[in-house]
């Protein structure tokens, strides 16, 4: 059991890591679609 503990809680850094840089990918195509709005 405690070798399968570190194998979870990686899986569970890398699916928040690709959320994280997902939602930065989305934030600055939202910011750049602002801006070409604006001007």
């Amino acid at each position: 059991m405690l070798s399968r503990m570190p194998r979870m809680s990686n899986i569970f850094i890398t699916h928040l890591i690709a959320l994280e840089t997902r939602f930065i990918i989305y934030f600055a195509n939202l910011t750049l679609f602002i801006q070409c709005c604006l001007i």
